[in-house]
């Protein structure tokens, strides 16, 4: 049993799209559901995953009714943060991607234009900050991210030295607003693949 594409979340609003939308584009897709692969287990992810050994996933599974996450923050987590790292770490060992998406809750919509992937995040709810945090797991494990050592601090802090000390936000923002700035430069090299289509 193998699918070389997989939706989880297949069943909802978004999962259902891309999977129309991949079908559309002559791709067959093996939707999941939860009752399938239960993201916020280690053993359910990397026993499914293991078994359909697929080149792509796409992950849409969110613990998403903002009540029910403000009643159970650690399912919220579990679902929202815990679950995408566990999906990273399975597609990786078997060399596949992993395309996550996450959510604009991040930001606290007070912004008069469109929110750019620099723009400083501000969740206002459990669930937007489980989606944050599963941002951030993800960074450990990304092979395009490096690990923050001594020495990158040291860089950093001389990067933007002077008398009165900068927030740790602030670093963060201009560093994201540079490596934002050099992956749109490098969205030019980047192919669709056929199998995909154009539509």
């Amino acid at each position: 049993m193998s699918a070389d594409v997989v939706v989880i979340g297949g069943n909802g609003q978004l999962g259902s799209d891309i999977v129309l939308r991949l079908a559309r584009a002559g791709v067959p897709a093996r939707s999941l559901t939860h009752e399938d692969l239960e993201v916020s287990s280690a053993d359910s992810v990397a026993s499914v995953v293991g078994a359909l050994r697929p080149k792509i996933v796409f992950n849409t599974a969110a613990y998403h009714q903002v009540p029910a996450c403000e009643a159970n923050p650690e399912r919220a987590f579990a679902v929202n943060a815990v679950g995408p790292l566990y999906l990273a770490r399975a597609v990786q060992g078997l060399g596949g991607v992993l395309v996550h998406i996450s959510t604009d809750y991040v930001f606290d919509g007070l912004k008069r234009a469109p929110y750019r992937e620099e723009d400083v995040a501000n969740p206002l709810n459990v669930y937007a900050a489980s989606k944050l945090a599963e941002w951030f797991k993800g960074r450990w494990n990304d092979h395009w991210c490096v690990d923050i050592t001594a020495e990158l601090v040291q860089v950093i802090n001389e990067s933007w030295a002077r008398e009165e000390a900068l927030a740790p936000y602030q670093i963060y923002v201009k560093m994201a607003y540079h490596l934002a700035q050099e992956a749109r430069a490098g969205l030019s090299e980047f192919r669709i693949p056929p199998e995909f289509g154009r539509s």
